[in-house]
């Protein structure tokens, strides 16, 4: 059963913290509806912390943008830890507030914005984005857009790509070593 949040006020403390996250108006309006319009809410989201935000889309889950697919990847794993078995149309605002805390705690240093894990969640409803049970290189699950086909995650296939770069490195400074010689 999904958490819903009955209490006005609670709503209300949600609103503005997601507001001073930076969430999009378009996906407030969505979440609070006439509550967004509240000028409190108004004045929280003209003065947020966050002003720059990502924009939406599928296209940072891209195998292209390692780090985009390893956000990917790391944002989905970080859903089904936090909420198994609930389904992305059950998730709430409360949700989303709790998600993007816990993916900036886990991922500091990683690229990402209270947006992209809302349009990661309504991808995920609108199948635009396709959740994978398994990895075929680590077995863990993975998303991918809906028009990629990829057997393995962004995570697994960027340290594929580190360790060829590396190999190419190497062989090309055992070239220029031999060459001198």
């Amino acid at each position: 059963m999904a958490y819903r949040i009955t209490r006005k006020d609670d709503l209300l403390k949600v609103a503005l913290k997601l507001a001073d996250a930076g969430l999009q108006w378009v996906a407030m309006e969505a979440y609070f509806g006439s509550l967004a319009k509240s000028e409190v809410v108004k004045i929280a989201w003209k003065n947020r912390s966050v002003k720059k935000n990502l924009r939406e889309g599928v296209w940072w889950l891209s195998a292209i943008d390692h780090d985009g697919a390893i956000a990917a990847d790391r944002a989905y794993r970080l859903l089904l830890e936090l909420w198994p078995g609930l389904k992305a149309d059950q998730l709430g605002p409360i949700h989303l507030y709790i998600y993007y805390k816990m993916f900036i705690q886990n991922y500091p240093s990683t690229k990402m914005d209270v947006n992209r894990l809302y349009y990661l969640i309504q991808n995920l409803k609108d199948r635009k984005v396709i959740a994978h049970q398994s990895c075929a290189r680590c077995e863990k699950p993975y998303v991918t857009r809906v028009e990629q086909c990829r057997i393995n995650c962004g995570i697994c296939e960027y340290r594929e790509k580190l360790i060829a770069d590396n190999k190419k490195r190497r062989k090309n400074k055992m070239g220029s070593l031999q060459e001198s010689a």
